[in-house]
C-alpha cells in the first residue's frame, strides 16, 4: 500500500479497495507486510540533512524524518543526533491534499525546532512544499503552505554547503528530480543518497 489519496480509477489502490469492500467478511482478511527495503542511512554522521521527495517518494523521507523526531524526543542530547543541526524537507507533489497526510509529523518537527532555538540542542526543521500541477491548485484545500512550480534545488541546498560532505541530500522520487538533486549536491560538495521507489 502507499499513501496516495487521489488514485485514478483502475489503479492498484482502487482495485484493492474494491476487493476489500466487496469481500463478505473483510475482518477475516490477512495482510502480509514485507520490508523495509533499501539501504539505511547513518544520520549520526551528518550536521545537516536535506530530504528531497517527489510524489510518492515522500514515503522513505517521511520515515527518516519521523525517526529523527522520535530520537530527539527520546533524548535530544543522544549520540544518534549529537552532530545534527538542521533537517530540511523539500517535497514536490501534483495534489495539494497529499501535503495534509503527514501534517502531524510536520507539526511535531516544527514544534521541536521552535523549542530547540537557543538551547544548542536538537535540530532546526525547515519545510518546503511544492505543487507542480497548476490545475490542482483550486481542487483541494490544504492547511500546509506551499509554492507553485518546481523548486530551484541548488538554491534550496545552498545553506547545507557550509558543512560540505557532512551534509546529506537524501532523495526519493522521479528520475528528473533525482538528476537535478544529484547535480546540485555534486556542484555544492554535498553527500548524496537516492532511493528507488518505482511502482
Amino acid at each position: 500500500l502507499h499513501p496516495r489519496t487521489a488514485m485514478a480509477p483502475g489503479s492498484f489502490t482502487d482495485r484493492l479497495h474494491g476487493l476489500v469492500s466487496t469481500h463478505p467478511n473483510p475482518r477475516d482478511l490477512e495482510v502480509h507486510v514485507e520490508g523495509p527495503f533499501g539501504v539505511g542511512v547513518e544520520t549520526k554522521h551528518y550536521d545537516q540533512i536535506v530530504l528531497v521527495a517527489g510524489g510518492i517518494g515522500i514515503t522513505p523521507c517521511h520515515a527518516l524524518l519521523r525517526d529523527l523526531v522520535q530520537k530527539h524526543k527520546a533524548g535530544p542530547g543522544s549520540s544518534a543526533l549529537s552532530q545534527l543541526r538542521s533537517v530540511t524537507l523539500i517535497w514536490t507533489a501534483r495534489y495539494p491534499s497529499l501535503f495534509n497526510m503527514f501534517e502531524p509529523t510536520f507539526k511535531e518537527a516544527i514544534e521541536l525546532s521552535e523549542a530547540n532555538k537557543g538551547t544548542g540542542q536538537g535540530f532546526e526543521f525547515n519545510l518546503s512544499l511544492w505543487l507542480t500541477d497548476q490545475k490542482m491548485r483550486a481542487q483541494v484545500l490544504t492547511s500546509q503552505e506551499y509554492s507553485m512550480g518546481r523548486p530551484n534545488l541548488k538554491s534550496l541546498l545552498e545553506p547545507a554547503s557550509a558543512s560540505g560532505m557532512r551534509s546529506l541530500v537524501f532523495h526519493c522520487g522521479p528520475t528528473g528530480l533525482e538528476e537535478a538533486s544529484r547535480a546540485a549536491a555534486l556542484e555544492l560538495g554535498l553527500d548524496f543518497h537516492t532511493e528507488t521507489f518505482a511502482l
